[in-house]
């Protein structure tokens, strides 16, 4: 799901705070969705729908997916911030092409 949008390339400023504005919806989304999936099994081992055991093991790695899932938001959301606010120009990621 994440960054479908190739970086630009050789393109404007403007492009790139598009670009980076897709990959925070994008992992402010992803967030959203792991929270999500953690409420629903915190509520079916509430409600006695799966065995504690197997209810706790999933919980953790709902719990650990959703910590991962906000760090990145957090990580993409600074870098659009800094790419805004002080006209800091992020690197390439791995896998992104040059921006300009």
């Amino acid at each position: 799901m994440y960054a479908p949008l190739d970086a630009p390339q050789g393109g404007s400023r403007r492009e790139l705070e598009e670009f980076w504005l897709f990959r925070v919806r994008d992992a402010h989304t992803h967030y959203q969705q792991a929270a999500e999936q953690r409420e629903r099994m915190v509520d079916e081992l509430n409600q006695k729908l799966i065995p504690y055991t197997d209810g706790s093991f999933a919980i953790a790695r709902a719990r650990r997916a959703e910590s991962t899932a906000l760090a990145d938001w957090g990580r993409v959301l600074s870098i659009y911030t800094d790419l805004l606010v002080k006209g800091k120009i992020p690197p390439p990621e791995d896998g992104d092409r040059p921006y300009f």
